[in-house]
């Protein structure tokens, strides 16, 4: 092992932060009080407007942690985000949180064990959270216990992302890096990073569920998912995740432009022309579904356009296999 190797840090702790001025600094100290100390933390400041960047910096400066602000020049997203603080660093495991999030205290140390204790065919390893609001309260205390996501599952998982829905709460994860730079890194092109990441790492490799609330994750009335004005470029994001396997088998081909089918049509009051770039994703594939397209949109109120929009779909798509 040379120097390089024995001196650099196990784990990376990478913080996004975005206009996270009131949360960022219970984000860090819980990152500071974890049970395992072999990490370093990189904080990566998405071109806030509030004082996010000064309050991470003020923290690294009195913090005893092997720590560091980068402030990104433009606002630039989670994925060019997190790519950034990756290039920048070299340890073995990544662990990614939002800045509006908080570890608990062995998160770290469960998810290392867990590593340590498994093969390198494991890519991830993730963990259980418990979800609150803006003040800290609880909303839920296991993200699991409800069933609505069904049983954390262990091992190959990819067809359980396909098939069903997307399991992993993001700040719950610890990733290996060898793994993450196998596929590719995060798809800067996304909005979001975790279900696009999660597929490409569920195709090749295994993950492992930690039975533990590993860290808490805030939800906002401004959350991504909760906030109307974004929610179609979520749906289209995650559209475009599950569209990159279309052809892999025709039972998962049908899973996703089921679902992907579905989204489309949750879009149409929100966000119209989401709805119909979606409904394009789908009829590129299966040029039958356009008669549901009809069918379906012509019972929207007002959805004259959509419906003359799968038809120039159908239309386009059979002279593209001709």
């Amino acid at each position: 092992m040379n120097d390089v190797e024995s001196n650099r840090p196990l784990v990376t702790v990478i913080v996004v932060s975005f206009n996270h001025e009131r949360f960022i600094t219970g984000c860090l100290d819980s990152i500071a009080a974890q049970t395992f100390t072999d990490f370093e933390l990189v904080i990566v400041d998405d071109h806030s407007t509030d004082e996010s960047a000064s309050r991470a910096e003020e923290w690294v400066a009195r913090s005893p942690l092997p720590a560091r602000v980068i402030v990104n020049p433009v606002n630039r997203g989670i994925c060019a985000s997190l790519n950034r603080a990756i290039r920048e660093t070299n340890s073995e495991f990544i662990s990614y949180v939002s800045a509006d999030d908080e570890y608990t205290p062995r998160k770290i140390e469960l998810q290392v064990g867990t590593f340590r204790g498994d093969s390198s065919d494991v890519a991830v390893v993730y963990g259980d959270v418990r979800v609150i609001d803006g003040a800290g309260n609880e909303i839920e205390a296991s993200w699991f216990a409800d069933g609505r996501h069904g049983d954390p599952p262990t091992g190959r998982v990819f067809e359980r992302l396909i098939e069903r829905t997307n399991f992993v709460p993001a700040p719950s994860a610890m990733i290996r890096r060898s793994a993450l730079a196998g596929v590719g890194g995060y798809d800067e092109s996304m909005l979001v990073e975790d279900l696009d990441t999660w597929l490409r790492l569920a195709a090749e490799y295994e993950f492992r569920f930690v039975p533990q609330v590993v860290a808490a994750w805030r939800r906002l009335p401004t959350s991504l998912s909760n906030d109307h004005s974004r929610i179609g470029r979520l749906r289209l994001s995650r559209a475009r995740a599950l569209d990159k396997w279309v052809g892999r088998s025709a039972a998962l081909d049908h899973a996703i432009l089921q679902r992907n089918w579905r989204s489309a049509m949750h879009t149409l009051s929100e966000d119209p022309e989401v709805a119909q770039e979606i409904m394009r994703m789908v009829l590129a594939h299966d040029d039958t579904t356009w008669r549901r397209a009809v069918a379906r949109v012509a019972r929207v109120p007002g959805a004259g356009a959509l419906v003359s929009t799968a038809l120039s779909i159908k239309g386009a798509v059979r002279h593209r296999r001709r």
